[in-house]
């Protein structure tokens, strides 16, 4: 499914439909699970799940700096007050 990164509101639907139909919540994330970013309400962000010395870090795009890595503990300051872990179902 093709989404507009500018249309918010497409981007907060796909999220939604995409993580109760094909994701598995998890509250204990490994390399590669699919972490969920939110400020506000819904998610609007997402990004990769990196484990490393520091209880794991996220992976993700930032408009106009390109893929950063942030550690997980880093990110509520970073404005990502909320995040939800999840894995593809097998």
């Amino acid at each position: 499914m093709a989404i507009d990164p500018d249309d918010l509101r497409a981007c907060l639907r796909a999220f939604r439909d995409e993580c109760d139909s094909r994701w598995q919540p998890v509250s204990e994330p490994i390399d590669g699970d699919v972490v969920l970013l939110r400020s506000g309400r819904y998610a609007s962000h997402c990004g990769i799940f990196v484990k490393d010395l520091v209880g794991g870090a996220v992976a993700h795009c930032e408009r106009g700096c390109g893929v950063v890595v942030a550690p997980r503990r880093r990110l509520p300051a970073l404005g990502y007050q909320h995040q939800s872990f999840y894995r593809w179902r097998d």
